[in-house]
């Protein structure tokens, strides 16, 4: 995910990564989630859909509204994934009618908070672990 973000010229402001695979509660998430809705960065690179969120379902509507609130989402293993990119009115037209389904497996995940390198924020190597 280091990789996808350098080459992208972003900057890695947070790193939030699940410890737990079955927690009811999912605190690292939800403070990502916080944490976007507060500008904290304006992209998110995740290592895949499926390992994103619990549900696939749950999935698009968290990207619907990390979209809807300015923060693009790139997924390292989806190339088509990226709200930020070329296909993002697709995407966009084609997430709410996905079919339900369980991701499956962990649900442990591991995103990256970004910025665009240049926007005035500053580096933080702090983050949820």
């Amino acid at each position: 995910m280091e990789q996808l973000a350098d080459a992208r010229g972003l900057e890695v402001v947070a790193v939030y990564e699940e410890q737990a695979s079955a927690a009811k509660r999912r605190q690292t998430y939800e403070t990502m989630l916080r944490d976007a809705k507060r500008g904290k960065f304006s992209v998110l690179v995740i290592w895949a859909l499926d390992r994103f969120g619990r549900s696939m379902v749950g999935n698009l509507q968290d990207v619907l509204e990390l979209d809807r609130i300015g923060v693009t989402v790139v997924s390292v293993r989806e190339s088509w994934l990226d709200t930020g990119g070329p296909v993002r009115s697709l995407l966009i037209a084609i997430f709410p009618g996905s079919p339900s389904k369980s991701a499956g497996g962990s649900s442990r995940g591991r995103e990256l908070g970004s910025s665009r390198r240049g926007s005035g924020e500053r580096r933080s190597d702090e983050g949820d672990r």
